[in-house]
């Protein structure tokens, strides 16, 4: 993993190689077992086309290799920061190395061999909403957006991933945040209740290029969203982040992610003019100093989505 992180030249990037853990930990099982058994079958002859939007730096595709789901693939990564689709072939040779299979890549396209595995692999920048033709006639198998639909408009979001999918083809909309967070212990509870509060509104008000862009309880939305939409959802269930330390030692990875969480907060509500500074600043110092103690607990609530368009 050091190795990993001193190649990856983008804090963001870092701090996506540490969350994977996280990640691994809160999707829920039932919802993956679901995707799984819509992945059965998959063959050589006629490998499965997946769309993978805000795919960051390749975990979720790392994920479904070890996990057994995928064997092959022609598998399509978009993400809209540069950084990210940067550091995404490093993050991927690295991670293959590690597991004695082939990573080739040139320019914008890639493949991982080895071991019965044979996926073909594009990551280039862009965003949803501004879709080449060829991506949005491909008839895409499987689209995924995980923790995505929560920074974005959902509605907007869903219409597009699904107008992708071929019909029968699958939808799964994991880690979407859902209108919870909390760190315990204890701090200035008054305070601190009213900084998520406006926290969770920011994310309600944010506007990225004169579009909405954010919800905090897109994850509930998504039933009422994809109903409208057509889409069938076949199983749900809940996909939270709960880390915490054991003995006053987090897990590899998680003193660095919960860091990350905390300046995200801290950064935002810099710019809520009705937060007063040195309280928002006091507030970051107290959790920071709580993580290098082995002290702090953080949860947010997430829901998990698999489904189909019929």
């Amino acid at each position: 993993m050091d190795a990993l992180l001193r190649a990856l030249d983008s804090p963001f990037a870092r701090y996506l190689a540490h969350k994977k853990a996280v990640d691994d930990r809160a999707l829920n099982t039932a919802v993956w077992q679901k995707l799984e058994r819509g992945l059965a079958g998959q063959s050589s002859a006629q490998p499965p086309r997946i769309f993978e939007i805000g795919g960051g730096i390749g975990t979720m595709l790392a994920r479904l290799v070890e996990r057994g789901a995928l064997r092959y693939a022609r598998y399509a990564l978009l993400d809209t920061l540069e950084e990210n689709v940067r550091c995404a072939p490093v993050y991927l040779a690295h991670w293959a190395g590690e597991r004695d299979l082939r990573w080739t890549w040139k320019e914008s396209a890639g493949s991982l061999e080895g071991q019965g595995l044979s996926i073909e692999m594009q990551i280039e920048q862009g965003d949803l909403f501004a879709l080449p033709r060829a991506v949005r006639e491909q008839g895409w198998d499987l689209v995924i957006a995980h923790a995505f639909l929560d920074v974005v408009d959902p509605q907007a979001a869903c219409a597009v991933l699904l107008s992708l999918l071929r019909r029968g083809g699958l939808f799964y909309f994991s880690l979407t945040f859902d209108g919870l967070t909390a760190f315990e212990p204890p701090f200035d509870p008054p305070f601190e209740n009213l900084l998520l509060q406006r926290y969770h509104r920011s994310m309600d008000q944010r506007v990225v290029n004169g579009r909405p862009s954010g919800d905090s309880r897109a994850g509930r939305h998504l039933f009422s969203i994809l109903a409208d939409l057509g889409g069938r959802i076949q199983e749900a269930g809940p996909s939270d982040w709960v880390v915490f330390p054991r003995a006053g030692q987090y897990r590899p990875g998680e003193a660095p992610f919960l860091r990350h969480i905390v300046d995200t907060v801290y950064r935002q509500m810099a710019l809520d003019g009705d937060i007063p500074p040195e309280r928002l600043k006091a507030w970051r110092a107290a959790r920071l100093a709580q993580v290098e103690r082995g002290q702090l607990v953080y949860i947010a609530h997430q829901l998990d989505v698999v489904g189909s368009k019929p």
